[in-house]
């Protein structure tokens, strides 16, 4: 099992290391944290690998028996107009596997919408208050839907 974990955790970092290469010239990165339904997150993304796509890479730790998981998504800028308000809306898609998920490994998909407030407007440019929601469908070690839901914090650099 830890071997596993050991070569998803691996695959996830050099995957994200990629991405870095392509835009190493601008600093567009951001690392957080979050929490909410089914646990806590901490997360790294790296903006604009490609034209208003982002990629994050997110380690967690899951309540109530889901354990630790490990994944990695891709996410859309949509053209919401806020107006003056500094949020960007957004949706992902991204693989996710959790181990010790009741005793076993689960491996499925996230798909979520989400908005992220950017706190400039209060002094702190670098900060964003983010909230994203949506299903989660696993295939292993059955087929089973679910639900998540987080409210987090990114440091944006």
């Amino acid at each position: 099992m830890r071997k596993v974990l050991i070569t998803l955790l691996a695959v996830t970092v050099f995957g994200v290391g990629a991405a870095f290469a392509q835009d190493m010239a601008a600093e567009h990165y951001w690392a957080g944290v979050s929490a909410g339904y089914p646990g806590a997150n901490f997360h790294f993304g790296v903006s604009n690998v490609a034209p208003d796509l982002s990629v994050r890479a997110n380690l967690g730790f899951g309540y109530f028996g889901y354990g630790f998981s490990v994944g990695v998504d891709g996410m859309y800028n949509l053209p919401v107009d806020t107006g003056d308000l500094p949020l960007s809306v957004y949706a992902g898609l991204g693989p996710t596997a959790s181990f010790g998920y009741l005793g076993g490994m689960a491996v499925g998909v996230n798909a979520f919408g989400g908005v992220e407030y950017r706190l400039g407007q209060v002094g702190f440019e670098p900060g964003g208050v983010f909230f994203e929601a949506g299903p989660s469908v696993y295939f292993v070690p059955g087929f089973f839907a679910g639900f998540f839901g987080r409210l987090g914090f990114n440091y944006h650099f």
